[in-house]
C-alpha cells in the first residue's frame, strides 16, 4: 500500500510540474518512477514526452529507442515509440536510422499494412526507388483497391524515371475512385514537375482541363507555365479563369502576380497587382504585394503614389 501511495503521489506531483512548465523538476520525478518501475512502459513514455517538451531531445530520443525495442519484442505492437522515431528521424534527415527502424518494424510485423507504407516511404526518401516500388506492389497485392497506394507507387515510379508506369499506377487509382480524377491527376502533375518533367506535368493539367470549368485548374497551369518561362500562355490561363468566375478577379490576379514576382517578372506582376486593386481596392494585401514588386525593381515612386492615395502610375 505504501509503494502504491508513494507512486501515486509522485506521479501526481510530476504531472502538476509539467502543467506548470517546470520540466526539469518533473523529469527528476519521472526518472524516479522509471527506476522504481522498470517494466512499466507508461512511465518511460511519459519521461520521453516530458524530455521532448522540455528541450532534452537526446534523453527523449534515448527513451523512445528503448521503448521501440520493447515494442519489437511485444506480442502486440503498439507503435507509439516507432511513430515518434519516424517523426524525429524525418525531421533530422537521418535517413539511415529511418530505414533501420522501418525495416525492423516490418520484420517484427510483416503483414502490417501501415508499417509497410512507412518502409516504402523511407526507401523512397533514401533513393532506393526499386525497393520502394517493391513494397508498394506488395501492399497492392494485400489491398488491391487501395487507391492511395497506387499513388505512392506512381510517385516512386516517377522518382525512378519510369513515367509510363507512373501514369499506369495513377490511372488505376482513378479507376478505383473516378470522382477523384482531378485530384489524382493534379497530384501526379505536381510530382512530375518537382522531378523536373515539366512538359509531362503540363500535359496532365491540360488533360484535366478538357471539359472542366474549374478556374483553379487554370491558375495551377498558369503557375506551371510561369515556371517554364511562358508568361503569355500563363496570362491566357488567368483570363480564362476570370471569365469563369468574374467575382474572383482580384484574388486570381493577385495569385498570378505573386507567381510572376517569385519568378522575377516584377513589371508584369505589378500590372496584375494593379488589376487586383482595381477589382478590390479595400484589400491591403494587394497593395503590400504591389509595393514589394515596386521595390524589387526600384520603382518606389509607384508605391509612394499608392500610399499617398493618388492614382497608380
Amino acid at each position: 500500500m505504501d509503494d502504491y501511495s508513494n507512486t501515486d503521489v509522485t506521479l501526481e506531483r510530476a504531472e502538476a510540474l509539467v502543467r506548470e512548465g517546470r520540466y526539469e523538476e518533473a523529469i527528476v520525478l519521472y526518472r524516479e518512477l522509471v527506476r522504481s518501475h522498470p517494466g512499466e512502459d507508461s512511465y518511460l513514455l511519459a519521461l520521453a514526452w516530458v524530455c521532448h517538451d522540455g528541450g532534452y531531445s537526446a534523453e527523449a530520443l534515448k527513451c523512445f529507442r528503448e521503448l521501440f525495442e520493447r515494442e519489437l519484442s511485444s506480442r502486440v505492437f503498439s507503435g507509439f515509440a516507432f511513430d515518434e522515431l519516424v517523426r524525429i528521424y524525418k525531421e533530422k534527415g537521418d535517413w539511415a536510422r529511418l530505414v533501420d527502424v522501418c525495416e525492423r518494424a516490418v520484420k517484427a510485423q510483416a503483414d502490417d499494412f501501415a508499417l509497410l507504407g512507412d518502409l516504402g516511404d523511407a526507401y523512397q526518401r533514401t533513393g532506393r526507388y526499386a525497393d520502394a516500388i517493391g513494397i508498394f506492389q506488395k501492399m497492392i497485392d494485400m489491398e488491391p483497391d487501395a487507391s492511395a497506394v497506387y499513388c505512392s507507387l506512381g510517385n516512386a515510379c516517377v522518382a525512378a524515371g519510369a513515367l509510363h508506369q507512373a501514369r499506369d499506377a495513377y490511372a488505376r487509382a482513378v479507376a478505383i475512385e473516378p470522382e477523384k480524377r482531378e485530384v489524382f491527376l493534379c497530384r501526379l502533375s505536381d510530382v512530375l514537375l518537382k522531378a523536373g518533367h515539366a512538359a509531362s506535368a503540363e500535359a496532365l493539367l491540360r488533360e484535366c482541363l478538357e471539359g472542366n470549368r474549374n478556374p483553379l485548374l487554370r491558375l495551377d497551369l498558369a503557375d506551371l507555365l510561369i515556371s517554364m518561362g511562358r508568361v503569355g500562355d500563363a496570362e491566357q490561363m488567368l483570363n480564362e479563369a476570370v471569365e469563369l468566375n468574374p467575382p474572383s478577379e482580384g484574388i486570381f490576379c493577385n495569385r498570378l502576380g505573386n507567381s510572376l514576382a517569385r519568378a522575377g517578372h516584377h513589371e508584369t506582376a505589378i500590372a496584375y497587382f494593379k488589376r487586383a486593386i482595381e477589382s478590390d481596392p479595400r484589400n491591403p494585401f494587394y497593395f503590400m504585394h504591389l509595393s514589394a514588386s515596386c521595390t524589387a525593381i526600384g520603382r518606389e515612386d509607384i508605391a509612394a503614389a499608392m500610399f499617398r492615395g493618388n492614382d497608380l502610375p
